[in-house]
């Protein structure tokens, strides 16, 4: 375990190194329609536990028979004999040399010692660093039917002591040989009893845990970066420290994202040992398991109860003060655990989509690296593993119907083999929410006051003002948790709106509903102070979003900037805008009506600029510098449509603001005032389905008030193009096109129009 209290001195330690003739180099720098299976079934409200086969049963119980004491003291009296085992000691290498031999003569035929170059601090309080190579020693058992899924049991190797000299002399029984002796046991176990696992299994004993996590750390980050398909990793730090001899516990760890494998390690020791259970409130993040962790791959670790052992990191951390019988059992949890990563399913990272129905939600996943998959397990219920519904399906996604709405569910899979044998589940829970995005716009306010201290009251009035003409209704971000895909769902656009510096905002919160709300074919308009600061909690420029942020992926910004001492008076248009002014009675008087604090927006290839910084100033002073620099950016795609402003509209003359809200209402995102303008807007391009639901044929309905050209596509809730019924130029008119439906599933499909003055969609139900 590690000595140090925490993670924060280590995390980015690790630094490129080259030149080294060593094993295995690498150096760390750490600076479709939607078929289903009718067959489904209900149950009694359960809670999924992990179901451990017969089969798999019989081999754990086959391989925990010959786990022996005796061989399990002599790795710890051989380990405690080689005097130190301290990362920085000058036998360190040799250390790793003897454990890569032990494994082969234990029957493991693939093992190398994995090198990479680090910088450690030390002593402890200074800043001196030590630049040094270490040496993961990994055995490799390749699967014989699941190559590709790999399956870990590993713990550090090295040792350190306070008091005394770590370069010279540390026994580290319990911290840590008590892992390695655990996986050189198994290792044994499973060539003496034949053990051939399906998945392959990799031993690892990792370098360099003490001062800081760094062999587990080099192995994850590039088992990551690589897209090594990495299952389950269990960890061992101190496992035979019990001087009770009547009451045996060993805490399983239950971290956030592994709790079924957390739940596994407890059946495991409930039914094969005679330890008993505990899981501790606040799992342990200062051991090898967390460097997986926060690479995304499911970990677990086992400790031992009485932690802290008086004797760790001492000179006194030697064998005798080891409890073997203890220990022994606690070696039987990881090698039950082992055979079961080993023989059954992966675990089925699924997304979870809300298709907007009110009452369905869709599992979709990818097929992982598993070659002997049959089928997948679906579990449905009102709270955190307790389901009350089952659905088996051979296909890759599950609509999950008769839901209620706004009702959170939480959905749970599984894969099941060939075998019959079912893997964990892993977990997500969502709200089914109705999506009509006909009710006009919602103005969403997300901060309070701003310049002058305007009240709410006056800010509010002012965009309710804005939005005359136009159906809208206000919401006020500031007194919810989180805004919700149900709350903004009704509204064909959105407009969200920040008049102070605020990177603590409800929207943060909102990032996931907003973006399911923008998938289902909404349209948002951000006005805002800030917005790099607002999306991405920012303190320092320029910032450039990562392509998987909400600020990438939505408003489409790649970078922001502010330079100290600009002075903004205004937006300059492009793109048929109109112009935007600051309106001088709305900030303090020494601005000299200038807004200060004004971000530039960097569109990514998907966005365009559409306003520009405007400013009475030269290039040459700082109140110039960020002089034609863009400040309004948007996107109109088929999928959905947003417009990001850097500064807040109330700031904004008001006339010239309500033009600018009617201009973007009407012009590009295709909502229309109250009255006739709307009325014919709704009659000119209209989209209709009859019959809907649809069990055969149907036809579409659509009125063109121009010539224009015509998309009209289906696709499934996955987004996924099923059908394309028109791709041309249609005639002013009403036109009626047939669709043969009655190849595909039932379920629910969307029917997509795009014309050259935007898009309109509708769902498309499919009976049986």
């Amino acid at each position: 375990m590690k000595a140090l209290p925490h993670l924060l001195i280590m995390i980015f330690l690790c630094i490129q190194g080259y030149g080294q003739n060593t094993d295995n180099l690498f150096s760390v720098n750490n600076e479709n329609a939607i078929p289903f299976l009718k067959s489904s079934f209900r149950t009694a409200a359960r809670t999924q536990i992990p179901v451990i086969s017969s089969r798999v049963d019989s081999l754990i119980l086959l391989a925990n028979a010959e786990i022996n004491s005796d061989s399990l003291e002599n790795y710890l009296l051989e380990l405690q004999g080689m005097g130190t085992r301290f990362m920085l000691a000058p036998n360190h290498r040799d250390v790793a040399v003897w454990l890569k031999n032990k494994f082969i003569s234990l029957g493991c035929q693939n093992v190398e010692l994995d090198s990479f170059q680090c910088v450690a601090y030390y002593p402890f309080g200074t800043s001196t660093p030590v630049s040094t190579w270490q040496y993961n020693v990994v055995a490799t058992l390749t699967g014989t039917v699941n190559t590709e899924t790999v399956n870990i049991l590993g713990g550090h190797y090295d040792n350190f002591a306070f008091g005394g000299d770590p370069y010279t002399g540390v026994p580290g029984a319990d911290d840590n040989a008590t892992a390695v002796a655990t996986c050189l046991e198994i290792a044994r176990v499973f060539n003496k009893v034949g053990f051939r696992p399906a998945s392959t299994v990799k031993f690892i004993g990792y370098a360099a845990e003490e001062l800081g996590l760094f062999g587990s750390l080099f192995y994850a980050q590039r088992a990551n970066i690589l897209g090594e398909h990495i299952n389950k990793v269990l960890n061992n730090d101190m496992i035979a420290y019990c001087p009770d001899t009547s009451f045996w516990k060993l805490k399983a760890n239950r971290y956030p994202s592994s709790g079924p494998l957390c739940d596994l390690g407890v059946n495991i020791i409930s039914a094969y040992t005679s330890l008993t259970p505990v899981v501790p409130d606040i799992p342990s993040f200062s051991t090898d398991s967390y460097a997986f962790l926060i690479n995304g791959f499911h970990a677990t670790t086992f400790d031992e109860f009485l932690e802290p052992n008086p004797y760790l990191h001492t000179l006194n951390d030697s064998v005798s003060h080891c409890n073997i019988p203890f220990f022994t059992e606690a070696v039987k949890v990881s090698c039950g655990m082992l055979v079961h990563a080993a023989e059954t399913p992966e675990f089925v990272e699924f997304m979870l989509k809300n298709p907007g129905t009110g009452h369905s939600l869709v599992a979709s996943w990818a097929p992982g690296s598993d070659q002997n998959i049959a089928s997948y397990k679906i579990y449905v219920g009102k709270a955190s593993g307790v389901y009350d519904r089952q659905f088996i399906t051979t296909d890759t996604s599950f609509i999950v119907d008769d839901l209620m709405k706004d009702s959170t569910y939480y959905v749970a899979v599984s894969a099941i083999n060939t075998n019959g044998e079912e893997g964990l589940t892993t977990e997500q829970s969502d709200a089914p929410a109705l999506v009509t995005l006909d009710k006009g716009i919602l103005i969403v306010r997300d901060s309070h006051g701003g310049f002058l201290n305007p009240a709410d009251s006056t800010i509010d009035h002012f965009y309710t003002g804005l939005c005359e003409g136009f159906r809208n209704e206000s919401f006020d971000a500031t007194s919810s948790l989180k805004v919700t895909l149900s709350d903004l769902g009704p509204y064909q656009a959105v407009i969200w709106h920040s008049e102070v510096y605020n990177n603590n905002s409800t929207f943060l919160f909102s990032q996931g509903e907003i973006g399911k709300y923008l998938a289902l074919g909404g349209k948002l308009l951000f006005t805002l102070q800030q917005p790099g600061k607002f999306m991405g909690a920012t303190t320092s420029y320029p910032v450039i979003f990562h392509d998987a942020s909400f600020p990438y992926l939505f408003p489409k910004i790649q970078e922001t900037d502010l330079k100290p001492g600009a002075a903004f008076n205004g937006a300059i248009p492009v793109n048929g805008y109109p112009s935007l002014a600051v309106d001088s009675l709305k900030v303090p008087a020494n601005y000299h009506g200038n807004l200060i604090s004004i971000e530039s927006l960097l569109p990514n290839s998907e966005g365009s600029v559409i306003y520009k910084y405007g400013t009475s100033y030269d290039t040459t002073s700082p109140q110039g510098s960020m002089k034609n620099m863009p400040v309004g950016i948007e996107y109109l795609g088929a999928d959905f449509s947003a417009i990001t402003l850097s500064f807040p509209l109330y700031y904004m003359k008001t006339e010239e603001a309500k033009e600018f809200v009617k201009y973007a209402m009407r012009e590009r995102f295709n909502v229309f005032p109250i009255g006739i303008e709307e009325s014919i807007a709704r009659e000119d391009e209209n989209l209709f389905i009859l019959p809907n639901p649809v069990h055969s044929n149907c036809i579409i309905s659509i009125r063109l008030k121009s010539e224009t050209h015509v998309l009209l596509k289906i696709r499934n809730v996955l987004g996924q193009e099923v059908a394309t019924l028109k791709n041309g130029i249609l005639p002013e008119g009403t036109f009626r096109i047939p669709f043969d439906g009655s190849g595909l599933p039932g379920g629910i499909y969307v029917c997509e129009l795009q014309t050259g003055s935007g898009k309109r969609v509708k769902l498309l139900m499919k009976g049986e």
